[in-house]
């Protein structure tokens, strides 16, 4: 690809400061690094390549359930992520698969095992949020880091493009600035500009005309996902779970999660869009209906949203869903709906507030960044064996999932189809989200219910009241409606990323799940025929918390920075310390008011400082960077 104008700029994710740190293994001594305190570490990593062998991998080839072959490669990520006991086994690496075009690219699907802390039986898959989001955002910042307490853990990036996945590798330069992958490797640093800005390295190619991207299906991604589990059971049997996996996702993952041809014990929707009529319906809901006593959008805002008016978003979708085409075509009337309904999301976004979370700015730097900075520097790289550096989003892996799909998919119905083979479906909503907010998650319970064989859950769940979520002995952490198999949960005072919001409760829920158990108080259950008597709605209110400091991170612009600030960047202004712009070297958190002799903040000092006062930087900025890694 060549330059080109800068990308639009995107609302991002939501923050809690409060999150525990992450705890990464130590490899020495730590620098900042900034063109002024650290020149010469920055050039190193601009000028040199980033495409290491694979290393001490396993390989084995084996014939699947449908015929083709299947190669798989894997080894053990030591140092890479630590887990509480030394015990737990980790397992990373990647599936082989053709592409369906007439190239037959190969792709190499990552994942990324690790066992509970007990030993256990129970498997869980998880997706995470957006096409073209990596699945390692939720292994970093939600549930985990590394680990889990209830469950052995398997995410997988998908597609091709996303996290450690790739095609063919290929060497360019990432202009952070621009927002642009360069194929014409190296770029010169452009004048003024901080080295670090500027990035050299090895990435999946950008042409996935003729790899798993040529069918932008969520059917041919949930065939991607079955494909890499049988896999995973060929090289590992004894982690196949004889109840079947748990299946758990995020957002949009929801509509993958529900198509994926796997016998599974359980399904975990986390804030999941799964419907895009009931869907963008609740942003107009929402704006009075929130629990927060704001008012989130005028008359005026909401009549321009244009969901009831004639040729509106309710009549597109209901054009596109009226229509018939086969399971690999595309309808125009979809890609229209798509892009009406988007047009009432735009009201809110104009307010300045985050689509992620109500109570924190459209520019937010929630959740923590830093492992992205991690998983792309060399003990890490070299620990998981990788020939290509990590991508935590890609623009061409979203190029594979349209909108239009998006309009046409009704996951409801799949998920009820779930409640009659009697597998357990949870949904977890968090009431600060807006973009796949709890009033709508709310109504796609209901209409799940509506759409089980005879309406077997229509009546009881409506009629179930909520039970508190008991979290600990001294905190309510939501809400809970559950009849039989179903649940609905509110959680309180969180965003789109629940589980990095407020990771106790949902660890609480997930474990209750998975085990079926009751999610109010985690007691023993029936729950095929499990019920409780509780209030009609979920009326408890909160105040909004203050939104989190802004915080521009090099690595997120459009999604932290403000254009000011990435003008000042691309001018070569202020300083840029572990991924972080600031203005003045005085502005970073480990800075102490000392000086030097010529007038200078004493970097020394500041250094002390951060190793004795902040070991959550000292651990996790992970600034030991060496050449060849971006």
């Amino acid at each position: 690809m060549t330059r080109g104008k800068r990308y639009a700029r995107g609302v991002s994710m939501t923050n809690r400061t409060e999150y525990p740190p992450v705890q990464f293994p130590r490899h020495g001594k730590k620098t900042a690094i900034t063109p002024q305190l650290n020149s010469q570490v920055t050039l190193q990593l601009q000028l040199q390549l980033q495409h290491p062998p694979l290393r001490h991998l396993c390989v084995k080839s084996f014939e699947s359930p449908r015929g083709s072959g299947i190669n798989i490669t894997y080894k053990v990520p030591d140092g890479a992520c630590r887990t509480l006991f030394r015990s737990q086994k980790q397992y990373v690496g990647w599936v082989e698969l053709y592409g369906h075009g007439a190239s037959r690219v190969q792709n190499h699907i990552f994942f990324w095992f690790v066992e509970a802390r007990k030993p256990t039986s129970a498997l869980t898959i998880w997706l995470n949020d957006r096409p073209g989001e990596s699945s390692l955002q939720g292994f970093f910042t939600e549930n985990g880091p590394c680990e889990d307490r209830a469950s052995n853990m398997l995410y997988i990036d998908y597609p091709n493009t996303v996290g450690f996945s790739y095609d063919i590798p290929t060497n360019a330069t990432i202009d952070l600035v621009q927002g642009n992958i360069i194929t014409d490797y190296p770029q010169p640093v452009p004048k003024n500009r901080s080295p670090a800005t500027v990035l050299n390295g090895t990435f999946s190619s950008t042409d996935y005309s003729g790899g798993v991207l040529a069918s932008p299906q969520y059917q041919r991604a949930a065939d991607v996902v079955w494909r890499v589990l049988q896999a995973f059971f060929g090289v590992f049997p004894h982690y196949n779970p004889p109840d079947g996996v748990n299946l758990f996702a995020q957002g949009h993952g929801a509509c993958l999660g529900t198509m994926a041809n796997i016998k599974v014990a359980a399904v975990g929707i986390v804030n999941g869009c799964l419907d895009q009529l009931s869907q963008t319906h609740s942003y107009l809901q929402m704006v009075e209906l929130n629990t927060y006593d704001i008012n989130l959008l005028s008359a005026e805002d909401r009549m321009a949203a244009r969901y009831y008016l004639p040729g509106g978003c309710r009549d597109a979708i209901s054009d596109c869903r009226s229509r018939s085409f086969g399971p690999h075509e595309y309808a125009e009337s979809c890609t229209n709906s798509s892009r009406t309904c988007e047009q009432v999301l735009i009201p809110y976004l104009k307010t300045g507030r985050s689509k992620y979370d109500i109570a924190h700015l459209g520019l937010d730097p929630f959740p923590s960044r830093l492992y992205e900075t991690y998983l792309n520097t060399l003990p890490v790289q070299q620990a998981i064996g990788t020939p290509v550096n990590y991508t935590r989003f890609s623009r061409f892996g979203k190029k594979a999932f349209p909108s239009d799909d998006f309009a046409a998919i009704d996951a409801r119905k799949e998920l009820a189809a779930l409640l009659d083979s009697g597998i357990r479906v949870a949904l977890m909503y968090s009431d600060r989200d807006y973009v796949c907010n709890w009033v709508g998650g709310e109504e796609a319970a209901f209409n799940i219910a509506s759409e089980t064989e005879n309406q077997f859950y229509l009546a009881p769940f409506r009629h179930e009241g909520y039970a508190p979520l008991i979290t600990n002995s001294s905190y309510v952490g939501g809400a809970v409606r559950q009849f039989g198999n179903l649940s609905f949960s509110r959680i309180y005072q969180a965003g789109h990323f629940a589980p990095a919001s407020q990771p106790e409760t949902l660890n609480r829920v997930f474990e209750r799940v998975i085990q079926g158990k009751a999610i109010s108080t985690g007691e023993m259950v029936d729950p095929t025929s499990f019920h409780r008597e509780g209030d009609d709605m979920s009326t408890a209110t909160f105040e909004l918390p203050p939104p989190p400091k802004p915080t521009c991170k090099i690595r997120a612009m459009r999604e932290t920075c403000t254009e000011q600030e990435i003008d000042d960047i691309d001018a070569g202004k202020g300083v840029i310390i572990n991924d972080v712009w600031y203005r003045d070297e005085s502005e970073w958190p480990a800075a102490v008011n000392t000086e030097t002799e010529d007038g200078r903040p004493d970097v020394k000092n500041k250094q002390e400082t951060q190793q004795s006062q902040s070991p959550f930087l000292t651990l996790t900025f992970c600034t030991w960077l060496k050449p060849r890694i971006i």
